[in-house]
């Protein structure tokens, strides 16, 4: 797919790192990917128990978040993953996520500022 004059794909990663930079700084969270496979984008930022990526689907348009810890399960440590979207519906009172897309720069740098702050909840 040839890339398009507005492009949100090519400035996704940064993008992302900027608008959750308090995970690295409140959390102690690490950059520790960036990868571009299986037609979506993502950024994972990670302790040596805790996980946080942020994702960009370029062909659906979406823009998701996930939390993630490690647990013991049959004596092996497995990385265990939720939707913030769920996390934040079993909150009190239930939080609804607003279904985030982004066609261009402007909205994917709106949407990731909306999953920022809703995660810092």
């Amino acid at each position: 797919m040839p890339a398009r004059r507005d492009d949100p794909r090519t400035v996704f990663s940064h993008l992302a790192r900027v608008q959750f930079g308090f995970l690295r700084g409140n959390f102690d969270l690490e950059l520790v990917g960036s990868d571009a496979a299986h037609e979506s984008t993502s950024v994972v930022l990670a302790s040596r128990t805790r996980y946080v990526r942020i994702y960009y689907g370029p062909l659906s348009y979406e823009v998701r978040v996930e939390i993630g810890r490690e647990v013991e399960v049959e004596e092996k440590t497995v990385q265990q993953w939720f939707s913030l979207s769920d996390i934040l519906k079993h909150q009190d009172p239930p939080v609804g996520w607003p279904g985030l897309t982004a066609t261009t720069t402007a909205e994917l740098e709106r949407a990731l500022a909306i999953a920022a702050d809703l995660t810092r909840r």
